[in-house]
C-alpha cells in the first residue's frame, strides 16, 4: 500500500492507492487504483485505473474504474460498472454501465442499461435502455428496451423498444416501437408511429402506424387508425 490507507474489514482484499479506505462488508474487495481517496464497502467490489475520490458501497461485483474517473460513486447493486465516468452515478439494479468518458451520467434502480459517451445523461429505472454517442442531458425513464442515440435534451418516458436518433428536444411518453429522428417533435401513446428527420415540429397523440412525411408544425391527435399525414 502507498501512503495512509485504511483498512477495516475482510480478508483476501487488495489495497493500492493513496489515503484511500476499505470499510465495511463482507470482504473481498480490491482497491488497485493509483489515485487516491478512494472507499470500498461491501463483497468482490474493485477500484482500479487511475480513480480519484470514488466511492463504491455495497452491493456485490461492482467496478469503477479507467485511465481516470474522478468522483464517481456505486451505491448497491451487482454487477455495475464506471468506466472512464467523471462526477458519474449508479444506485442500484444489476449489470447497469456508464462507459466511455461520460461526466455527470446516472442511472438509477435499473437493469442491463447503459450510458455511452453521453454526459449529464440520466437512467431511472426499467431495464435494457441505452443512451449513446453523445446525446448530451437525456434521459430514459421506465420502460423496457428504449434507445436514445446522438441527440441531446430528449427523454423517453415508459413503454417499450422506443427510440429517438439524432433529433433534439424531442420526447416520447409510453407506447411501444414508436421512433422520432426530428428536432422539436412529441410521439405520446400508440405503437409503430414514425416521425422522420424530415419532419420537425410535429406531434402524434394516442396513434397507431402513422408517418410524417416532410414538412413542420404537423400533428395527428387521437387517431387511432392507420394513417399517414403530409
Amino acid at each position: 500500500s502507498f501512503g495512509t490507507n485504511i483498512r477495516k474489514t475482510g480478508s483476501a482484499e487488495t489495497m493500492d492507492g493513496y489515503y484511500s479506505a476499505i470499510l465495511f462488508g463482507d470482504g473481498d474487495n480490491s482497491m488497485t487504483s493509483t489515485g487516491q481517496f478512494n472507499v470500498i464497502g461491501g463483497k468482490t467490489n474493485t477500484i482500479s485505473g487511475t480513480s480519484d475520490a470514488c466511492t463504491v458501497w455495497g452491493g456485490r461485483q461492482n467496478t469503477i474504474t479507467g485511465v481516470i474517473s474522478r468522483k464517481a460513486a456505486i451505491i448497491g447493486g451487482f454487477l455495475n460498472t464506471i468506466n472512464i465516468g467523471d462526477y458519474s452515478f449508479i444506485a442500484g439494479g444489476v449489470n447497469n454501465t456508464i462507459n466511455t468518458s461520460s461526466s455527470n451520467a446516472s442511472i438509477i434502480s435499473s437493469s442491463q442499461s447503459s450510458i455511452i459517451s453521453s454526459n449529464y445523461a440520466s437512467i431511472v429505472g426499467g431495464s435494457n435502455h441505452t443512451i449513446t454517442t453523445n446525446s448530451g442531458k437525456s434521459g430514459i425513464f421506465v420502460g423496457d428496451g428504449n434507445t436514445i442515440t446522438s441527440s441531446n435534451y430528449c427523454s423517453v418516458i415508459g413503454g417499450s423498444g422506443n427510440s429517438i436518433n439524432s433529433a433534439n428536444q424531442s420526447i416520447i411518453m409510453g407506447g411501444y416501437s414508436n421512433s422520432i429522428a426530428a428536432d422539436n417533435c412529441i410521439i405520446a401513446g400508440g405503437f409503430t408511429n414514425n416521425i422522420p428527420a424530415t419532419s420537425h415540429k410535429c406531434a402524434i397523440i394516442a396513434s397507431n402506424n402513422t408517418g410524417f412525411y416532410g414538412g413542420q408544425t404537423n400533428a395527428v391527435i387521437l387517431a387511432m387508425t392507420s394513417g399517414n399525414a403530409q
